[in-house]
């Protein structure tokens, strides 16, 4: 389980490549290593990042999963080796994220953007972020999906503190983006610009 699968062909559905053709990842040899480039892929950057790094089959098995996963959620590699992600790690009162998954993978269309609570071993729920690629072996048929997801949930909490905050003054107050478009403004303002 340590490795994603070898010779993927990952299409992006919102940045194609030239003339359609997907993007492929090619075993080809790092010259001062030795190491495949999806070895170093894997080594370097999926079993590196501080973000939960997943592969799962097209019947939502566990292929591959990073380290920060398995610190996050308390479980070790073996447990989650092979299991399906959605019995383990998806909350049992979402059945829908499932489905979505099978019918998405099915079609070889997945959200890219998706947000979803994950159980973890002593049962607390972390929210993630997740951005989804669809995985191609050389065939070009789908052959499962890669997934990255970011723990969201202390973020989230923050935003709904400070929007509690701001919703809470009796001043009006109007928050705007680089671009000088308004990007919030809590009831008073509201009312003041009416």
């Amino acid at each position: 389980m340590g490795e994603p699968p070898r010779g993927l062909i990952v299409k992006h559905k919102d940045r194609q490549p030239k003339k359609s053709q997907p993007h492929t990842v090619k075993a080809a040899a790092h010259p001062a290593s030795g190491l495949k480039a999806e070895e170093l892929c894997s080594a370097e950057i999926l079993g590196g990042i501080p973000l939960i790094a997943v592969l799962l089959d097209l019947k939502g098995r566990v292929v591959y999963a990073n380290d920060f996963l398995l610190e996050l959620t308390g479980y070790r590699r073996q447990e989650v080796a092979g299991c399906d992600w959605f019995g383990r790690f998806v909350p049992s009162d979402q059945p829908e994220v499932k489905k979505l998954f099978l019918r998405g993978i099915r079609k070889g269309d997945i959200a890219s953007r998706f947000e979803n609570p994950i159980r973890a071993r002593n049962g607390a729920l972390r929210l993630i972020g997740w951005s989804n690629t669809v995985l191609h072996g050389p065939d070009g048929k789908v052959i499962g999906v890669a997934a990255i997801g970011e723990d969201i949930g202390a973020r989230r909490h923050a935003e709904e503190q400070l929007r509690t905050t701001l919703e809470s003054i009796g001043d009006g107050f109007i928050a705007c983006d680089a671009d000088w478009q308004i990007v919030y403004f809590n009831a008073e303002a509201e009312r003041l610009l009416k």
